[in-house]
Formats: structure tokens, C-alpha cells, sequence
């Protein structure tokens, strides 16, 4: 038998909670009452227990309470009740605020007495309407279960403590997405368990019939639990008459009969209570988003450290812009077009802040005396001098001539080019570092370190460096946000998580930035000095990446062709660190074991096709080696080793197509390990990439440091490492492409590997194989020494020390 009901309460839902107490305990004298409650709730019921949320759970009580809204601490907290009590006094259901309990759950008891866990259906209204008194009844569909109305009995512990783990992951979450996006969905997958039962028909209800609810009792129906949603509000809606029998009449959830027999049960049911509490200001919502975020376990700031917070929020930069003006523009995305530079050029912020500073929050977000208040309506703030010239010169374009088309244009991916195609070419803007507080300042890493991609290995490199350096610093694991497969072990736990430190160095794309930089997320990029290292391959920026110069105050990249890429746009400081690689060692493989003849020479290709197959050129490279040595193909093998060709059908039959030729054509679209794609890198004899840009160009150099020299695209990131002396470098032609391809919109502008120019150079290499050997040699040194781990660390570190 249930040994007790539990309901919540927040300052919110006072209305809600009082009801269903007082109608169950009408019912149920007998019963235990327990309230889950916030901060700053009074007793509900005389014979209720009262339960704080900050009571229940020691390490993170007291960030739960300051960094989590109300109903979001119910969540968090109740499973850690519910655990508690079932071990002291037995079964118990929680019933949600806006529920009535009319009966006692007999079929609840029954199903506790085989199942540990009781789900309620989530109520599908009917869909027609009757003149008669009717039930409303329920269908379950998949995850069709709800929160709202739950019962645990012995045996259910495995399950609460899951749901607990479920809570505390959410504060590691790297969205720090709040416990209720998680919850639902494990009370959903736990439906189908042996331990679960679901609550069937006639146990619970939207609206039943009046008459039946005021007696409490139904000829021929026994009603356990009526689910009446947000019924306490009602009788604040009563003066709107017809709108609300409207409103439940387009809902499918009212019988067509009067709502006064039904409000009257509802009044009958519902005491006053004192007034709430005035809400927060918008600076005080905006804080606690801020410290949720930036301390999620509580850990630096305690609930007494409030003006210790404060002094955070309000240190300032050299040039006198508050950390607290810096985050907020960090939040508002819309200003990164709307107000260029307002994050990076403090003139900007400043003018913005002194326009709208009252109508956003009624403060000076400049000062940290101010003190915070209601905003002010805009109507009620007069504009200032610059804002009506502003307004004005805004009006004023729209009768320019030619201003339809400007428009028009900014909707392309790339700016319209004039003339013929060229290369970026960097300009290196000089701004002082935004520093915050005084040193040392604490390094928050943030990248996907476990993703098998090339921006997880340059995450890797750094985070190795970093290590090796010394420094201390905290770590959020982006992985899960990107496609790759995510296995490389790298050695985080979530007890290093953080990002309290003043200084980000954070691996992730432009248009990646733009993604990490909603939700939570905003607060640890803003707010503090962030060095990025980006990838981008064609020669521009498409429009809708430029915004993300506002995230970042300098970028860190691994080539001079990315200082040129991003260089260009003037923004940002860019330099150029190189990439630290963890490079294979030389490796005796045997060529038997991939089906390779002694006399063979073998040209080998490997790509991702994540990582875009247009501009990656495969088709490029058989068309090459089929013009170099057919028809005869006397002595020679191509080898194009591809991963998640599978997801692109189009182009996968494209490359079969051509790869059927000849038999001496191998197309391997699999996944290997790495140490098998490092063996078929020592196995071949020349590794072939006609790319039409690359950022880096990772597998080259891998290929070059196993011994095995390359042909290889005369253009982008790889001509950092590859030279005359250990390459042969592909003329090409810069080309604008027509079409989407991968993620570069049509009109990027990248090079067009000449093919005639890599025959050339396969006929040569076939004719002539001891000059494989000689480039082999230099480009296993070249390779070693253009990514040595230890000469990366130390140019990382020259970096690190003028910031930290």
C-alpha cells in the first residue's frame, strides 16, 4: 500500500500545490504529505512535511539553489527525495501541482506489488465532444509517458539513482542543458523496462464530469487521480467568460456544459496565500545565467560569495569595459551584424551601451556601484544625438540608388568578386590583448579532444603541450557536438571539468564559434581573453561566419595559409603556432598483407569524406593515374582508402564508377584503425592528393613521415611543409565553385589541381624509382621537424605567457 503522496512547490505554482494538498488530505486523512519546496515557500498544510530542495543533496545543494530557476531545482531534487523516503517509509507517488487525487490509487497499489515503478499515460484528450458526462481516456504511444504523476516502490533505487546521475551530468553538460531536457527522455526509455508499469485507462484524466468531480463519485466510475493541468488559474480567467469556454472547447478537453460547477470544486478547493515576491531584474536573471554557467558546481562562488561574484562581473579590461558588458554582448548574436566590431572595438560597445543600456536593464553596465532596476520603456528613453542621426542616415539609405542591390547581396554566401580570382592576402590588425583581473589568470582548454578528426588532433596537440608545459588549467570536451567518431582517449574526467579561468584557448571553426556561443555555452566564451584555432580551406569566409570575429580576441592557426584566410578581414590578431602531431614512427609492414606485388608501384590516397569529398579531388586522382598508365597499367596500383563515402550516394557511385576502369584500381570505403591506415601509408610507395585546399593537410605530412613521399596540390596548408626537395607539387588554377560542396557554399574559391600536371609527375616517378627513395628520405626528416611536439609547446607556450 502507498505509504505517502509527495507534491512541489514553487513560488510559482503556490495555487496548484495548496489544491491538491487540501483536496487529498479531504480524502485521505490518514495519508503522509510531503513538499518538495524552494527557497522562500511558507507551509502549504498544516499536516505537511516541508522538504528544502537545498536539504537533499550535499556536494551540489547549494549550486542547485543559486544557478538553477525554481521548477529546474524541483527537478533536480526530487529523485533524491523520493530515494529517501521509499527507503524510510515505503511506496510513495508524487503527484505534480495542477493534479487532484480523488480515490485512493488502487491500481497503483496493484501495480507497485509486481513493478517497482509506476509511469502515468500521458492524457490524450477525446476527440469528440458529448452533451453526456464522459472520462477522458488515455492511449499510450512510444514515450508517451509524463513527470507529472509517478510512483516508486522497493526495488526502485537502481532506477532513482540513475535519475540523480541524469541531474548531476546535466551541470557537465556542455550546453548545460537544465535537468528537465533529460528527464522525459529517461522516463520514456524506462517505460519498456521489466521494473515499470504504466498506469492504464480510467486512472487518469484531463476533465471528467462535473457533476462526478464536485461529489467526488461517478455511478458505474471510480476516479484514482484526475490530471487538470493548469485548472488553478481558472478563477483568475473567469471574467474573460466565453474566451476561456472557447479556449477548452478548441482543446477537446470541455463536455460543452457551464465551467461553474467545475470552478466552483476548483475554488472550493484553493486558499489564499500572501502575495509573491517581486520577480528579479533583468541583471539579476542575468547573473545567476552567468554563474550557473561559469560555476556550475558551486565550487568558486558559494552562496555567501555573492559580492565576491560581483567583483568578477565588474572587473574590467585595459580599456575599461567590464567583464558584465562583455558577456552580455557575448548573448546577443544579433548585434554581431547589426553593430560590427561591438564586442572587439570598445568605442562601439560603449556607444551601444550608453543608447540602450536603460531599455536593457535599467543600469550602467560600466559601473559597478549601479545598482539593478527595473528597464526602462523605450518610448520613455529619449534618444540620444547620435541615436537620431543613426536613425536617420538608416532611413536615408533606403532612397540611395542602387541600395536594393547592396541589400540583395548580403544575402550571397560571398561577396561579389571583381576581376580575376586571388589568393587572401592578410592584413594584421594591432589591438593590445583583453586581459581581465590580474595574473596569473587561469586556462580554460575547450575542444573536441576525443574526436578522430583534424581539429581533434589539433585539440590533442594542444592539450598535450599544454601538459607538458606545466600549466594548470580546466577542460570542457566539445566531442559530442561534432560527427566524428569520438574514441581517442585522451585521459579527461569530468573532475577537471570547469572553465573558471579568465583565459580560453578553444579549437573549434567560425561557424562552430556561432553554435557554442547560444545557450549557456555564451557565458564561457565572452567574458574573458579567447585564443581560437579555426580551419577554414577555401579562400574566403561565407557572410554568415564573419560574425564570429566577435567571439574571439585573437586566433592561433596552423598554417600561413590560414593567417592569410582569416588575416585578410582585419579583426582579429592572427599568427600562425603550426600544429604539434604525434607522428608514427617508420614501420616495417608487409605488402602481401594489402595484396601488393614487390615489383608494384602503389599510389595511395586516404580521405574522410566528412571532411568534404568535392574538395578532397578523389575523382581527380583516378583520372590521373587512368591517363598516366592506361591502358597497359604495366606495374603499377592505385589505392583510394575512403571513410563515410557511404553517407553520399551520389558520389560514392561517381568514384565506383571511374575506380572499375581496372582492376589495379582499389577502392576501400571502410573503416580502418589508425595503426592499420598507418601501415597502408608505409606499404604504398607515393601518396597522391590533388586537394583543392587544405588547412593543414594532416595526412600528407603522416604519409611523409612514414617514408612516403607525395604528389601534391602546389597551394594552401600544406605548402608549410611540402617543398620542391621532398615533393612534386601539382600546378593548378584558382576556380569559384558553382554548387554547395560539403559545408563551402557555391563561390568558393580554392585551386583546380591541373591533371595533366600530376601525369607528368606519375610517369616520372614510375620511370625513375630511385628518385622515390631520395624524396622519401628528406620528407620523413622535413615532416619530423615542421611538427615537432616540443617545438609546438614551445611556441604555444610564447603565446600563453602574454595572456595568462
Amino acid at each position: 500500500m502507498l505509504a505517502g503522496i509527495v507534491t512541489s512547490a514553487t513560488s510559482t505554482d503556490l495555487d496548484a500545490a495548496h489544491g491538491l494538498l487540501t483536496t487529498t488530505r479531504r480524502h485521505h486523512p490518514d495519508l503522509p504529505l510531503w513538499v518538495l519546496a524552494t527557497d522562500g515557500v511558507a507551509a502549504l498544510h498544516p499536516d505537511a512535511t516541508i522538504v528544502g530542495v537545498g536539504e537533499l543533496t550535499d556536494d551540489l545543494g547549494p549550486a542547485v539553489v543559486d544557478t538553477l530557476p525554481e521548477q529546474e531545482q524541483i527537478v533536480f531534487a526530487l529523485p533524491f527525495l523520493l530515494e529517501r523516503l521509499v527507503g524510510e517509509v515505503g511506496p510513495v507517488l508524487y503527484l505534480a501541482p495542477g493534479c487532484l487525487m480523488t480515490d485512493r490509487a488502487e491500481e497503483i497499489d496493484a501495480l507497485l506489488a509486481d513493478r517497482s515503478v509506476v509511469l502515468a499515460a500521458k492524457a490524450t484528450p477525446s476527440p469528440r465532444h458529448s452533451a453526456t458526462p464522459n472520462l477522458v481516456g488515455l492511449t499510450l504511444g512510444e514515450g508517451q509517458v509524463t513527470s507529472r504523476v509517478i510512483a516508486f516502490g522497493p526495488g526502485s533505487e537502481p532506477v532513482l539513482d540513475r535519475w540523480q546521475r541524469i541531474g548531476v551530468e546535466s551541470f557537465y553538460d556542455v550546453q548545460q542543458r537544465v535537468p528537465s531536457d533529460f528527464v522525459n527522455a529517461f522516463l520514456a526509455a524506462i517505460a519498456g523496462r521489466s521494473t515499470t508499469a504504466i498506469a492504464g485507462q480510467r486512472t487518469f484524466m484531463t476533465w471528467t464530469d462535473y457533476a462526478a468531480l464536485s461529489s467526488h463519485q461517478a455511478e458505474g466510475i471510480t476516479p484514482a487521480v484526475t490530471e487538470v493541468d493548469d485548472l488553478w488559474q481558472l478563477r483568475r480567467q473567469r471574467d474573460g467568460g466565453d474566451q476561456v469556454d472557447w479556449q477548452l472547447l478548441a482543446d477537446k478537453v470541455h463536455d460543452s456544459r457551464p465551467l461553474e460547477t467545475l470552478v466552483a470544486v476548483v475554488e472550493a478547493s484553493v486558499s489564499t496565500h500572501p502575495d509573491l515576491p517581486e520577480g528579479l531584474t533583468p541583471f539579476e536573471r542575468f547573473a545567476l545565467d552567468v554563474r550557473r554557467s561559469c560555476d556550475p558546481t558551486g565550487s568558486r562562488w558559494g552562496p555567501k560569495d555573492h559580492d565576491a561574484f560581483l567583483d568578477w562581473l565588474f572587473e574590467t579590461d585595459p580599456h575599461g569595459i567590464t567583464r558584465a558588458a562583455h558577456l552580455y554582448v557575448g548573448t546577443r548574436p544579433d548585434l554581431w551584424e547589426s553593430e560590427p566590431g561591438i564586442r572587439v572595438n570598445p568605442p562601439v560597445l560603449r556607444r551601444w551601451l550608453a543608447d540602450n543600456g536603460d531599455v536593457e536593464f535599467g543600469m550602467d553596465l560600466l559601473d559597478r556601484r549601479a545598482r539593478p532596476g527595473r528597464p526602462a520603456r523605450r518610448e520613455d528613453t529619449p534618444p540620444t544625438i547620435l541615436g537620431k542621426l543613426r536613425w536617420r542616415a538608416e532611413a536615408a539609405k533606403v532612397f540611395l540608388p542602387g541600395y536594393g542591390t547592396l541589400q540583395a547581396r548580403r544575402t550571397e554566401p560571398y561577396p561579389r568578386r571583381r576581376g580575376t580570382l586571388s589568393a587572401p592576402q592578410r592584413k594584421q590588425p594591432v589591438r593590445p590583448p583583453r586581459h581581465y583581473g590580474s595574473s596569473p589568470r587561469g586556462l580554460n582548454m575547450i575542444g573536441c579532444f576525443r574526436s578522430e578528426s583534424g581539429l581533434g588532433q589539433a585539440a590533442r596537440a594542444s592539450l598535450s603541450a599544454v601538459r607538458s608545459l606545466g600549466h594548470d588549467f580546466s577542460v570542457i570536451d566539445t566531442s559530442e557536438e561534432y560527427v566524428s567518431r569520438n574514441a581517442a582517449d585522451v585521459g579527461l574526467e569530468a573532475e577537471i571539468f570547469g572553465a573558471a579561468g579568465s583565459v580560453n584557448l578553444l579549437h573549434a571553426n567560425a561557424d562552430e564559434m556561432l553554435t557554442l556561443s547560444q545557450r549557456v555555452f555564451r557565458h564561457r566564451l565572452a567574458g574573458r581573453f579567447t585564443a581560437a584555432m579555426w580551419f577554414w580551406e577555401p579562400a574566403e569566409l561565407p557572410r554568415w561566419s564573419l560574425p564570429a570575429f566577435e567571439t574571439v580576441d585573437e586566433l592561433w592557426v596552423a598554417s600561413d595559409y590560414l593567417v592569410d584566410v582569416f588575416g585578410q578581414y582585419g579583426k582579429v590578431p592572427v599568427t600562425n603556432i603550426g600544429l604539434g602531431v604525434d607522428l608514427p614512427d617508420a614501420r616495417s609492414v608487409d605488402r602481401a598483407a594489402f595484396g601488393f606485388d614487390d615489383d608494384e608501384l602503389v599510389f595511395l590516397f586516404v580521405y574522410d569524406a566528412l571532411s568534404s569529398h568535392g574538395r578532397k579531388n578523389p575523382e581527380k586522382v583516378v583520372e590521373a593515374f587512368i591517363k598516366a598508365f592506361g591502358p597497359s597499367f604495366d606495374d603499377v596500383r592505385l589505392v583510394v582508402k575512403v571513410s563515410n563515402l557511404n553517407k553520399f550516394p551520389a558520389s560514392k557511385a561517381k568514384l565506383e564508377q571511374l575506380a572499375a576502369t581496372t582492376p589495379v584500381i582499389t577502392l576501400i570505403d571502410e573503416y580502418f584503425t589508425r595503426d592499420r591506415v598507418l601501415d597502408l601509408m608505409a606499404a604504398a610507395d607515393v601518396y597522391v592528393s590533388l586537394h583543392a585546399a587544405e588547412g593543414f593537410g594532416l595526412t600528407l605530412l603522416e604519409a611523409m613521415a612514414l617514408g612516403t613521399p607525395v604528389i601534391a596540390t602546389a597551394y594552401s596548408g600544406s605548402m608549410d611543409f611540402t617543398t620542391e626537395a621532398n615533393s612534386w607539387l601539382v600546378d593548378y588554377d584558382l576556380m569559384a565553385t558553382t554548387e554547395q560542396t560539403g559545408p563551402y557554399p557555391p563561390g568558393s574559391v580554392w585551386a583546380s589541381p591541373r591533371v595533366d600536371s600530376a601525369v607528368d609527375f606519375m610517369r616520372a616517378v614510375a620511370a625513375d624509382r630511385a628518385a622515390v627513395a631520395a624524396k622519401a628520405e628528406r620528407a620523413r626528416t622535413d615532416a619530423l621537424a615542421a611538427t615537432s611536439l616540443d617545438a609546438y609547446a614551445q611556441r604555444l607556450d610564447a603565446q600563453l605567457r602574454r595572456v595568462l
